[in-house]
């Protein structure tokens, strides 16, 4: 483990990274809490476990975990306090600055792994803890077939990026995109085969969307959007003849079925920078794509239909 210890006396800080050496830990230390802090700040997560004197020059063992915990964030570490003092009143003010625990001097090395140890526990429990917690997250927002995110994840996204949007005026495109036949093809080919088919449009979509930010979702049956920010309609126009180039050459119908099928999309395609004034939500845009993916179908389908609704 990364261990930073800071002690203002230099045979103790000696003899506790001898200690921490000898252990195995990789330890940094330094000689009084404003440059644990720094170092903290500088290290960016890395620390695992924080050791220090209570009684320190410039910045005191409680005043630097108070600062540590208003800057570490969701990274919380384990901090152990290193002091002479025993009263009572001096633990409970060590606890309540947002310290876990104390080691006291003279030190006991028997202790000292005990409680490293003991701390080594509560972090790895507490990261499972994140992980499970991530991993609930992304199934509450993600359809449980495609991966994509669901239709609650992307109405609360689209609010947030339209506020975003009218705030900062930046552009803001919609990707209406409907599996052309679909239901023919799953029907004649079975649900297994549409799922698969549903899976393989997805990933080749997402294959296309290069920016973090962009998000696609599943927003009923074959039919998906694609939020895409700082995107004017030029650029939104090309990206969607990309993704339906892409699928129309994926030959996905043909991969799944042995046969020479093709699978197509059409995609229906609206941008907008909100103005200040406006007080609509993202209803307005979501329909102004919905209605260039009618467009789209109704032309003949495998084809984008880029909106002038705006």
């Amino acid at each position: 483990m990364k261990i930073l210890i800071a002690d203002d006396t230099t045979a103790d800080r000696f003899v506790l990274r001898s200690y921490l050496k000898q252990l195995g830990h990789q330890v940094i230390a330094v000689e009084n809490g404003k440059k644990a802090l720094e170092v903290f700040k500088e290290e960016k997560g890395s620390i695992e476990i924080l050791i220090l004197d209570v009684l320190m020059p410039e910045m005191n063992g409680y005043e630097t975990t108070r600062e540590i915990r208003k800057h570490e964030g969701d990274n919380w570490i384990p901090i152990i306090f290193l002091s002479a003092l025993t009263d009572s009143a001096d633990l409970v003010t060590g606890i309540d600055a947002g310290g876990d625990d104390y080691l006291f001097k003279p030190l006991d090395k028997t202790i000292l792994i005990a409680k490293i140890n003991a701390m080594k526990r509560l972090s790895s429990l507490r990261m499972q803890l994140i992980d499970t917690n991530r991993k609930l997250e992304e199934l509450a927002h993600s359809d449980g077939l495609t991966g994509a995110s669901n239709r609650r994840y992307l109405d609360k996204y689209l609010t947030k990026e339209f506020l975003r949007a009218r705030r900062e005026q930046y552009s803001l495109t919609i990707f209406m995109i409907d599996i052309d036949k679909f239901k023919n093809f799953n029907d004649s080919y079975g649900h297994q085969a549409g799922d698969k088919c549903l899976q393989d449009v997805v990933n080749a979509i997402t294959q296309e969307l290069k920016r973090p930010a962009d998000l696609i979702a599943r927003y009923g049956g074959e039919e998906f959007c694609c939020v895409l920010s700082h995107t004017d309609k030029e650029i939104a126009g090309v990206l969607a003849e990309k993704i339906r180039s892409r699928i129309q050459d994926s030959k996905i119908g043909k991969k799944i079925t042995g046969e020479n099928i093709d699978l197509t999309i059409s995609i229906g395609v609206s941008t907008t920078i909100p103005e200040k004034t406006e007080t609509d939500n993202f209803e307005k845009l979501l329909k102004s794509a919905d209605e260039a993916l009618y467009q789209a179908k109704n032309s003949g389908r495998n084809r984008v239909v880029v909106s002038d609704a705006f």
